[in-house]
C-alpha cells in the first residue's frame, strides 16, 4: 500500500495589506506601520507627527475615476508597478499631517512632478509596511491589545474610567521596566488662539500664521510641566504670544526685503505684507528662568506697492511685489507682571 504524507496545515495567514474604509483597527496597525517606515514624518511637508497627528494619505486620491486614474498611471509609473497598481495598497499610502490632509483635499497633482517621487518612495516601502503590519497582526496578547488601544475611542466614558483605573500602574511599569516609552515624542493638542479650536469654520493663511501639528520631545513636556507648575502659566498662552512675535518678525523681515528690491531713491509706497505662513514648533525649553520656543517657518508674502507716476491721473500707479521665506526661529520669554513676555526673536 503506497502511504502519502500527511499535508501539514499551514499556519500562515492569507491578509492582503491594504486600506480598508470602515474598519478602524486594522487602518490604525496600516497607520502604525506607515508611520514607522515614513520615519516619522509627514510625507508633504517632512515634518515630525506622532500616531495622534497623523493620518493615512491616498497619494493618488482613492476617489479618483478609472478614466482618470489611467493616464497618471501611465505617465508616473513603469509599466510593471501601473499593472499592479491599486489605489488602497501600500504602495498608494503615506502618512501626512492633519495640516497637510486639509490643505491637499482631494487634489491629484497631475502636472506635479513630485507626484512621481512620493509613488516611488511609498513602492520603496511597501514591501516594509507590509511586513511591519503582518508581524503585528500575527503576535498575540500584548500586540493585539495595543493594536485595539490604537484604535479605541478615548471620549468613551467607560474608555476612560479604565484608563484612569489601569493607566497609572501601567506608567509606573514603564518607567522601571521600559522607561524608552515614556521618553519618545508626543502629540501636543494646542487650543490657542491661532488654532481650529472653538472655530465654527477651519482657519486659513488670512486668519493668522497655520501652526503645524505640535509634537513635544521629553525636554518639551519637561518644560510644559515646570511652566505650569512653577510659573503658573498657561502652555496655550504662552505658545500664542511665540507665535505672535514670530509673525511680527518674519513679516518685518520680508517687508524689508521687498523695500531692498525697489530702486535707491524711489518715493515708492510699500503696503502691508499678507501671505500664507506656516510655523512648525521644534522644542521649549527653559535656560537660565528664561522660556526659549525654537521652531521653523516658511511664508509667502505679498505687497502692494504704490510708486509716485505724474502721468497718472492719480499722481500715482499700482504694483504688487511677492517674497518667499523660509528657516528657522527663537523667540525667548520671561514673567512680566505674572505672564510670558516675548523678547526679540531671531529669524535664521
Amino acid at each position: 500500500m503506497t502511504m502519502f504524507p500527511k499535508a501539514k496545515a499551514s499556519n500562515v495567514e492569507t491578509y492582503e495589506v491594504r486600506y480598508r474604509p470602515g474598519d478602524s483597527e486594522a487602518n490604525a496597525i496600516l497607520r502604525a506601520a506607515l508611520l514607522k517606515e515614513g520615519k516619522g514624518r509627514c510625507y508633504l511637508c517632512r515634518t515630525r507627527v506622532t500616531f495622534a497627528g497623523s493620518e493615512i494619505d491616498h497619494i493618488v486620491p482613492w476617489s479618483i475615476s478609472a478614466a482618470n486614474l489611467e493616464p497618471i498611471k501611465k505617465k508616473y509609473l513603469p509599466p510593471a508597478q501601473a499593472e499592479r497598481f491599486g489605489l488602497h495598497r501600500a504602495h498608494n499610502l503615506a502618512p501626512i499631517c492633519t495640516t497637510c490632509n486639509s490643505t491637499k483635499s482631494d487634489g491629484t497633482f497631475e502636472d506635479v512632478e513630485a507626484l512621481a517621487v512620493w509613488l516611488k518612495r511609498a513602492h520603496d516601502r511597501q514591501a516594509a509596511v507590509e511586513k511591519s503590519v503582518m508581524d503585528l497582526r500575527s503576535e498575540f496578547g500584548l500586540m493585539k491589545s495595543m493594536s485595539k488601544l490604537l484604535a479605541v475611542d478615548f471620549s468613551s466614558a467607560s474608555v476612560q474610567e479604565c484608563l484612569l483605573t489601569l493607566g497609572p500602574t501601567l506608567i509606573d511599569r514603564f518607567r522601571s521596566e521600559a522607561p524608552a516609552v515614556l521618553e519618545g515624542l508626543s502629540a501636543y493638542v494646542y487650543r490657542g488662539e491661532y488654532s481650529d479650536h472653538g472655530c465654527l469654520d477651519q482657519r486659513t493663511f488670512a486668519d493668522g500664521p497655520l501652526i503645524r501639528p505640535i509634537v513635544l520631545d521629553e525636554g518639551s513636556r519637561r518644560a510644559k510641566v515646570a511652566l505650569e507648575e512653577v510659573f503658573r502659566w498657561d502652555f496655550d498662552e504662552l505658545l500664542d504670544i511665540a507665535f505672535g512675535a514670530v509673525e511680527c518678525a518674519i513679516r518685518d523681515d520680508q517687508a524689508d526685503q521687498l523695500r531692498g528690491a525697489l530702486e535707491e531713491g524711489s518715493s515708492a509706497e510699500l503696503g502691508s505684507v499678507e501671505g500664507l505662513m506656516i510655523i512648525t514648533v521644534n522644542e521649549v525649553r527653559i535656560e537660565e528662568r528664561i522660556v526659549v520656543v525654537r521652531g521653523s517657518y516658511e511664508s509667502d508674502g505679498s505687497a502692494e506697492i504704490a510708486i509716485v507716476d505724474y502721468q497718472n491721473d492719480s499722481g500715482t500707479s499700482g504694483g504688487q511685489r511677492e517674497v518667499q521665506s523660509r528657516g528657522d526661529f527663537e523667540v525667548p520669554l520671561w514673567e512680566e507682571q505674572a505672564r510670558p513676555e516675548a523678547g526679540d526673536v531671531d529669524l535664521y
